[in-house]
């Protein structure tokens, strides 16, 4: 009265061909990453800790801000008026036959 659990596929089995497979690959990687360093001079900057400049010098500089602040009401209404001069040009330009077409037989 013994099962044959051999037959039927294991669900755990998939799972382990997959955890094979990615084990396999790692261990490609770390023969080749080996080879690598063996092949190809590593260069590194040695650093000074004892010798670095304060925060303050190196931090402090950084004043510029990219930013664009409308303050005044001329210039954001300028700013409005071209970017909309612009959408009413770029329907013009693909849509210009089809707008005068339609303007004509209005009239």
């Amino acid at each position: 009265m013994v099962e044959d659990k051999d037959k039927s596929p294991d669900q755990a089995d998939e799972l382990r061909k997959l955890l094979d497979e990615v084990q396999q690959s790692a261990n490609d990687e770390k023969e080749s990453e080996q080879i690598k360093e063996e092949t190809e001079p590593t260069y590194s900057r040695e650093i000074d800790i004892l010798n670095l400049p304060p925060r303050r010098e190196v931090h402090g500089n950084n004043n510029s801000k990219a930013r664009m602040t409308f303050n005044r009401p001329l210039f954001r209404l300028i700013i409005v008026l071209l970017l909309v001069i612009g959408f009413t040009a770029g329907l013009f330009y693909f849509y210009g036959d089809e707008i005068l077409n339609i303007l004509n037989q209005m009239n």
